[in-house]
C-alpha cells in the first residue's frame, strides 16, 4: 500500500463513485448562482440537469477556487495520519488555484516537517484532468513512490489531449469572448468552434466548423491524427458534456468505431459546475492519450508551436528570447543575456529539477540536465552559457546556499 494520498480538485469532473473506486481524494471548488453559494461537489448540491437548465434560462454564475485555508484543512487530515500527499491541480492556464495549493503546502510543512505535499500543475481540465488522475492512480497501484509519480506526471501530462467543441455560443457572449453580433452570425451559419488545451494549459480556438455533424467528425479526426498508435490506440477515452448527452454519445460511437482496441467503452461524464459556469450548455470535450504534446503536434502539423513562441517571447529568463541579427551580417545569433535574467534562469532550472526529482534531488541534477542539451543550444550566447554553467557547477560542488551567495554577490554584485 502506498504511503501517500493521491488527490485533485473537483474540477477533474469524474463521478464520486469513480473517484472512490480509484482511491482518489478531491477538494471542492465553489460557484454561485444568482448570488447563492454552492460547492462544486459533483452534482450533489445541485443536479447537473438543474444547473444547466438554470443557465439556459439566463441564471448568473460565478466561480471561486479553493482557498489556502481549505487546502490546509484538506492536506492536514492526511498528514496527521503520517501520509504524504500528491495533489494535482486544475490547469494554471485557466485558474490560480495552484498558487493557493503551493502556499498551503508551505503552511503545513511547518506543522508536519517530516511529511511532504507535492503540488503538480495538471495543465488540464474537466475529464481530461480526470483521465490524468485515473492513469496516475494506476501508476500508484503499480508501485510508484510519491516522487516517482510526480516525475511521471511532469513527463507525461502534456501527452494527454483535450479537444472541445460548443454548439451554443451564449456563454461565450456573456463571458465577453465573442460579440453578440458574432454570436448571431455564428448561430445563423451553425458555427461550432473547435478548441484544445495548449502546453500552458490554456483553452485555444483552433477551427470554426460549420454544423454540428461536421464538428463531431472533425473532433474524432483530431483523435485519429494524434492518438498513441493511431487507430490501434489501446488507452482509455473520456468525454465530458454539458447538457448535450446525445452529441457526446455521437462522438463516443464514432470513436468506438474508429478505435476498436480501446481500453473499455468511452466513458461519458458531465462537465462540472465550475467549468460549466464558463462554457454553458452545449459543450462536448474529448480526451485521450496522444503520442506527443500539443506543442509537438502543432510543430508537426505547421512547423512551429504558437504557444511556445508566445511563452519564450514574453519571458526574458529564456535564452531563446535573446536573439537578434548579428552586427556583422552573420544572421540570427544569440545575444548576451543581462545577468539578472541569467539568475532567473538558474532559479527556474533549480526549481524544475526539484519538482522532477522530488526526494531524489541532488545538487548536481541541474548541471547534468544542462550538459545533456549543451551542444544543442545553438542560439545561446557563449558568455551566457558559461555564466549559467559556472552557477550550476557552484551548486553541484558547494550546495544551494553557496550558489545563491555566488549569484547575489559575484553575478549581481549586491
Amino acid at each position: 500500500m502506498a504511503n501517500y494520498v493521491l488527490s485533485c480538485c473537483s474540477t477533474a469532473d469524474l463521478s464520486k463513485e469513480h473517484f472512490q473506486s480509484r482511491d482518489i481524494h478531491y477538494v471542492c471548488f465553489h460557484y454561485a448562482m444568482n448570488g447563492k453559494e454552492y460547492l462544486d461537489d459533483l452534482g450533489e448540491s445541485m443536479s447537473f440537469e438543474d444547473f444547466y437548465k438554470a443557465m439556459a434560462d439566463g441564471a448568473d454564475t460565478r466561480t471561486s477556487q479553493v482557498n489556502i485555508s481549505e487546502y490546509v484543512e484538506f492536506f492536514s487530515k492526511f498528514l496527521e495520519q503520517g501520509l504524504d500527499v500528491v495533489h494535482v491541480c486544475l490547469s494554471s492556464g485557466i485558474s490560480g488555484t495552484i498558487n493557493s495549493a503551493r502556499n498551503a503546502a508551505l503552511v503545513v510543512k511547518e506543522r508536519f516537517p517530516e511529511r511532504n505535499v507535492y503540488i503538480v500543475d495538471s495543465l488540464g481540465a474537466s475529464s481530461g484532468y480526470g483521465l490524468l488522475m485515473d492513469t496516475a492512480a494506476t501508476k500508484r497501484d503499480e508501485g510508484l513512490s510519491a516522487e516517482e509519480l510526480v516525475q511521471w506526471l511532469e513527463e507525461n501530462k502534456l501527452k494527454l489531449h483535450h479537444w472541445f467543441f460548443s454548439t451554443d455560443l451564449t456563454s461565450y457572449v456573456r463571458g465577453g469572448r465573442i460579440s453578440k453580433t458574432a454570436a448571431v452570425f455564428g448561430g445563423l451559419l451553425e458555427i461550432c468552434p473547435l478548441l484544445n488545451m495548449d502546453n500552458l494549459g490554456r483553452l485555444i480556438p483552433r477551427s470554426k466548423i460549420r454544423t454540428k455533424k461536421r464538428v463531431i467528425k472533425e473532433i474524432v479526426s483530431r483523435m485519429e491524427q494524434h492518438a498513441q498508435d493511431g487507430h490501434d490506440y489501446s488507452g482509455k477515452c473520456y468525454i465530458s458534456n454539458s447538457a448535450c448527452y446525445d452529441d457526446a454519445r455521437a462522438v463516443a460511437d464514432l470513436v468506438e468505431e474508429k478505435f476498436p482496441k480501446l481500453n473499455g467503452k468511452v466513458e461519458i461524464n458531465h462537465v462540472g459546475t465550475t467549468i460549466g459556469s464558463h462554457t454553458g450548455p452545449g459543450t462536448v470535450a474529448l480526451f485521450f492519450w496522444g503520442d506527443h504534446s500539443p506543442n509537438d503536434a502543432q510543430r508537426k502539423a505547421f512547423g512551429y508551436s504558437a504557444s511556445w513562441l508566445h511563452h519564450k517571447g514574453r519571458n526574458r529568463h529564456h535564452f531563446e528570447y535573446w536573439t537578434d541579427y548579428g552586427p556583422n551580417g552573420e544572421g540570427i545569433i544569440g545575444v548576451e543575456m543581462p545577468k539578472k535574467y541569467v539568475a532567473e534562469m538558474f532559479c527556474d532550472r533549480l526549481a524544475a529539477s526539484k519538482v522532477y526529482r522530488g526526494r531524489d534531488f541532488a545538487p548536481g541534477d541541474p548541471y547534468k540536465f544542462f550538459l545533456r542539451g549543451k551542444d544543442k543550444r545553438l542560439l545561446i550566447h557563449p558568455n551566457t552559457s558559461a555564466l549559467l554553467e559556472s552557477i550550476l557547477v557552484k551548486l553541484r560542488d558547494e550546495g544551494e546556499d553557496a550558489a545563491f551567495d555566488y549569484v547575489r554577490h559575484e553575478v549581481l554584485g549586491r
